[in-house]
């Protein structure tokens, strides 16, 4: 309720005590008197719990509106350090023939700048595996998978990270 509403029903509370105690009232309209200030005394209170809601809530946003702000920096300056990388050479090749028990594949790559290695891999596209991280500045990487479902799809997608902490991603198609 706005405030103007919460004033008017004052001024006529007001009123009506002042007729209440000449006597002007019948008992059930005094009832009701009592029920309207009663009403209004929570109206206030509600008044005053929203407003501090509404000005927590506003800070909440203006914090969120901050977090998007840095993140879309974050993004930016990661898709421009991925640019940065330079992969070529990447080939994946499985072993022939492919049965159970026995099937893999080879992932290797070549990545400029010099950077460790990883593959992450999986039957979809969240991977949800990760080859041994290649703690060395390598620009030459081969990582081998093994124990594959033969006649199965899989992703592969290759974790570079330079000297400088630069992460980059490159999927295996």
């Amino acid at each position: 309720m706005n405030r103007v509403l919460i004033a008017a029903l004052a001024v006529a509370i007001s009123v009506g005590l002042i007729a209440l105690s000449v006597g002007a009232f019948t008992a059930p309209e005094k009832t009701t008197i009592a029920a309207m200030k009663a009403r209004i005394t929570a109206l206030e209170g509600l008044t005053t719990s929203q407003q501090a809601n509404l000005a927590a809530m506003a800070a909440d946003i203006d914090t969120l509106d901050q977090n998007t702000q840095a993140l879309d920096a974050r993004l930016s300056a990661l898709e421009g350090a991925q640019e940065a990388f330079t992969f070529s050479n990447i080939t994946a090749s499985v072993s022939p023939p492919c049965t159970v028990g026995n099937c893999y594949v080879d992932i290797s790559w070549n990545v400029e700048p010099c950077a460790t290695g990883q593959v992450e891999w999986g039957k979809t596209e969240t991977y949800g595996n990760l080859t041994t991280l290649e703690t060395n500045f390598l620009c030459f990487h081969r990582q081998r998978i093994s124990g594959l479902d033969p006649d199965t799809e899989y992703h592969y997608r290759i974790i570079a990270t330079d000297g400088a902490g630069t992460v980059a991603y490159h999927t295996v198609s």
